[in-house]
């Protein structure tokens, strides 16, 4: 299911999964559904939870599952299924970072997404297992890394030997002027969310730009839009499960999340009245450009946007988009988002678990076959690293060659 370039309806298209965290820190809006009966979340403390959902996201041929704890239990599981981790350099030292990355690399054989230190300080074939001198790495091939930067110095040699990928497949998460330059340069994949598929269209074109300025393949980038299904056999039934999940959503929970990800504090503006538009308004004149522009992107199909109606778009979808329907109407959704917006896939948001991701499995993800969006119906490259399957090229689990990274690579250090 990894994307061909450019990538097309009548191509293969990649379905991620976009998950909260285990230990409960993302708790506000569509991440909340647990006083539904039907939501098995609150398991989420429970070791088995993990494992079932990871075999049935590999059942229905997900991409990747995003999430920060349990993965070597999943990893020991699947095959195929890549996970992607966030962490930062500002509270997490690069040094014992990468060491981390590489080792998850080893034990999931490839399936890890998160730069000289991969690259740089071990050759390729630093590792020899000569038993006959008994030497197990070929210390010649190994070179310290001297870093001194503005918060961090270090020097030494990477402390594990090279893993499949070297350099975990890279994401950036959103699209602010900031984040799109550094994505141009540095991103494999980006996360974005955006309700409107025509707004989203240039900033997506603009930030492949940037990327083929710098000399990069600008499709090397994959975009990733955020989106939550709601289906059903029908659309009838589909509408019926999502006035269900209404009952239990929290509306303020929803806001918090926008919040808290945007800066934006809602609860300032009259509840049922439309957000102004004048930027001079005392309340807008409060706001960024950007933050502007955030607030009054208005999902299609919606005439009026005050903050009670935007607090419950946020509690089922988040800040992305979200659809009811069988798997043919929400497919056909979806087809807008890849033609009119160039996106790559979606990273499939969920209301009641594991429910969401086995309705994916069971209405979407045949109608995709069927219209011929996920290749053979398989991974593109079974068992395959993450890299290789995102681009589609067995055997070729590194860096793309116009990634500013594979420069960094031992056999062109001095």
């Amino acid at each position: 299911m990894a994307p061909d370039t450019p990538l097309h309806p009548a191509e293969a298209t990649s379905i991620d999964l976009l998950k909260g965290k285990i230990d409960g820190e993302r708790i506000y809006g569509y991440y909340i559904n647990w006083q539904n009966p039907e939501d098995k979340s609150s398991h989420k403390n429970r070791l088995p939870y993990w494992i079932e959902l990871a075999q049935l996201l590999e059942k229905g041929k997900f991409n990747a599952l995003f999430l920060e704890k349990v993965i070597s239990a999943m990893a020991a599981v699947t095959k195929s299924l890549a996970f992607g981790v966030t962490a930062c350099t500002t509270f997490e030292p690069p040094f014992i970072l990468a060491k981390r990355f590489s080792t998850l690399d080893h034990v999931t054989e490839g399936r890890i997404a998160w730069v000289r230190l991969w690259e740089g300080s071990w050759a390729d074939d630093a590792v020899v297992k000569d038993s006959t001198t008994s030497t197990f790495t070929d210390p010649s091939k190994v070179k310290k890394i001297v870093h001194q930067g503005r918060f961090f110095k270090s020097e030494s040699a990477h402390q594990v030997d090279p893993s499949p990928q070297r350099t975990p497949l890279l994401f950036q998460a959103g699209m602010s002027p900031a984040g799109s330059a550094f994505a141009a340069k540095h991103a494999e994949c980006i996360f974005i969310g955006d309700p409107n598929p025509a707004f989203l269209a240039g900033k997506i074109k603009k930030t492949r730009d940037l990327a083929a300025s710098q000399g990069r393949d600008p499709h090397d980038i994959k975009f990733f839009i955020q989106f939550t299904p709601i289906l059903g056999a029908t659309d009838e039934e589909a509408q019926e499960k999502y006035e269900r999940y209404k009952k239990y959503a929290i509306g303020d929970g929803g806001l918090a999340l926008l919040g808290g990800i945007s800066g934006i504090d809602v609860s300032e503006f009259p509840l049922d009245e439309e957000f102004p538009t004048d930027p001079n308004h005392p309340l807008m004149a409060k706001l960024t450009p950007q933050q502007r522009e955030r607030l009054l992107s208005r999902p299609q199909g919606y005439e009026r946007w005050t903050p009670r109606i935007l607090a419950e778009f946020q509690s089922i979808g988040g800040s992305g988009n979200f659809k009811v329907g069988s798997g043919k109407t929400v497919a056909d959704e979806l087809e807008k988002w890849i033609t009119v917006a160039d996106v790559d896939g979606f990273n499939i948001g969920h209301v009641v678990v594991p429910d969401a991701w086995a309705d994916v499995i069971e209405y979407l993800i045949p109608e995709l076959e069927a219209r011929g969006w996920l290749g053979n119906g398989d991974y593109a490259v079974p068992g395959g690293t993450a890299r290789e399957n995102l681009y589609a090229t067995p055997g070729d689990p590194k860096l793309r060659a116009s990634h500013p990274g594979y420069k960094y690579k031992f056999s062109s250090h001095d």
